[in-house]
């Protein structure tokens, strides 16, 4: 079985989508799989870095970076 799902995210003022392009399969034991290609892609594009606010602006912490 494969599904091909609409996915749409803002970037900035522009809104992306995959056109209904991604994929993924059921391997039949439990599993969906997705193409190398679509999660190599989804990594590349992910923030390197971010921050995770605490309630107190003194606590919050940057993760990643150098």
């Amino acid at each position: 079985m494969v599904w091909h799902v609409e996915t749409q995210w803002w970037s900035g003022a522009t809104l992306h989508s995959t056109g209904g392009k991604a994929g993924a399969q059921d391997d039949g034991k439990g599993r969906v799989t997705f193409p190398r290609s679509l999660v190599e892609d989804a990594i590349a594009k992910a923030a390197k870095s971010f921050t995770l606010n605490g309630r107190d602006e003194s606590r919050s912490i940057e993760v990643g970076g150098k």
